[in-house]
């Protein structure tokens, strides 16, 4: 794909309204922009035949998902114009979805193996000599603008790998969260989009089936992503959880493994030479989960071959839950302190 243009002016009012409203007519456009009828349609021609807009099967117009990427790289460019040393979103609006069921594997890896998986300014936070790498499994329903009806909203499946980490802000404060190690969905528009603007493209999506199967009490899921080693196969009876750690855990209470493991609610993003993290927030339900014995699983990114193979790395504990409402707080940038390091003490 060739490189992205950054729009203005009325170009970029008329493609921010096909944003807004599929089908849009250029006598909305006109009407929401300083724009007479005459002048909105021809920008939305001019649009069309940079790909950026196509016509609506109702006469209107829509967005391309080159249109997409375009806006909200228009969005990312304006940012960083802006405002390039201050804590600021990208996206104008927060956003919002609910994950209908979820399946975490949490395992216990090297810790020093895992600093080699890390940017360079993040440490694993150590648990009882180990590092934690949690792979989360989820069926994601409406993911949205907040204040969007659910009906507007993007569904997909996404499965993520995410490290515990840690470093120092400029205050000397510890900051605690996880930085995403491996991701993909199953949705090439929210792969595309997700890897365009600031928010999340630390995850690096790739993009694979990811399938949830229901049958009775017993659910299926399934990955297929060997580029990213993500391949995944399990089963397991969502009725036959309990409220605490399997006795193999090396977290003695559900109520340690929410401290140390699952209640963080930052997700780090660094790029190299940058003198800050970004930090992405989330403000979501508790996770209401129970614990798990599945009944098969196999998980390509802890085989054989692979960095976290059964030599550096060891099923901890496997969690189902339903139901989770996530919505993101604006984006916000923290300054290193001499490099983010925490060092050892």
């Amino acid at each position: 794909m060739g490189t992205l243009s950054t729009l203005t002016g009325p170009p970029l009012a008329v493609l921010t309204c096909a944003m807004t409203q599929v089908g849009i007519s250029s006598q909305m456009m006109a009407m929401l922009c300083p724009l007479t009828h005459k002048q909105a349609e021809q920008h939305a021609q001019d649009l069309q035949q940079q790909g950026l807009l196509t016509r609506h099967h109702r006469g209107g117009w829509r967005c391309t998902l080159k249109g997409v990427e375009c806006f909200y790289h228009t969005l990312h460019e304006i940012r960083d114009v802006l405002s390039p040393e201050q804590q600021a979103p990208t996206l104008p609006f927060s956003m919002t979805t609910n994950w209908r069921e979820c399946l975490c594997l949490n395992y216990r890896v090297d810790p020093d193996l895992l600093q080699t998986q890390l940017s360079p300014v993040f440490e694993p936070v150590i648990i009882d000599g180990y590092g934690i790498v949690s792979v989360t499994l989820s069926s994601i329903v409406s993911m949205r603008p907040q204040g969007l009806p659910e009906l507007l909203g993007q569904n997909f499946c996404n499965i993520s790998c995410r490290a515990v980490v840690q470093f120092r802000n400029k205050a000397n404060e510890q900051k605690i969260g996880y930085e995403f190690i491996q991701s993909a969905t199953n949705s090439d528009i929210f792969t595309r989009i997700g890897n365009t603007i600031t928010e999340y493209r630390f995850h690096d999506f790739a993009t694979g089936p990811i399938h949830f199967i229901r049958h009775g009490r017993h659910l299926l899921v399934g990955v297929d992503v060997p580029s990213r080693q993500l391949d995944l196969v399990a089963l397991i009876d969502t009725k036959s959880g309990t409220h605490q750690p399997p006795s193999s855990s090396i977290f003695s209470s559900r109520a340690q493994l929410d401290r140390l493991v699952i209640d963080h609610t930052d997700a780090f993003g660094y790029e190299k030479d940058n003198p800050f993290v970004y930090i992405l927030r989330i403000n979501r339900d508790r996770w209401h989960y129970t614990f798990i014995e599945p009944i098969g699983l196999y998980a390509q990114f802890f085989q054989e071959g692979t960095p976290f193979g059964p030599e550096n790395a060891e099923l901890d504990s496997v969690l189902y839950c339903q139901n989770i409402r996530y919505a993101w707080e604006p984006l916000i940038k923290e300054t290193l302190l001499h490099g983010g390091r925490i060092g050892k003490a």
